[in-house]
């Protein structure tokens, strides 16, 4: 099959838009990730840090916990 520049040339621009758009997808996928990943982490945080304290029965306590993050 032979193809004229004109088509060579269209071909490429719409690769290129596709690559743009797996960038940006990209980007923001690795947002997501470190949000999703932080937020693990100050969950895992307030958990342990409940289980750890001597009081570990007091809701209250637990709930002053949870408004730090």
């Amino acid at each position: 099959i032979e193809l004229t520049e004109a088509q060579i040339n269209a071909r490429i621009a719409e690769i290129q838009l596709e690559t743009m758009q797996n960038i940006e997808l990209t980007d923001v996928l690795v947002k997501i990730n470190i949000y999703i990943n932080s937020v693990l982490t100050k969950y895992c945080y307030i958990i342990k840090s409940h289980y750890l304290t001597a009081d570990a029965g007091n809701l209250d306590n637990y709930n002053s916990k949870l408004l730090l993050f």
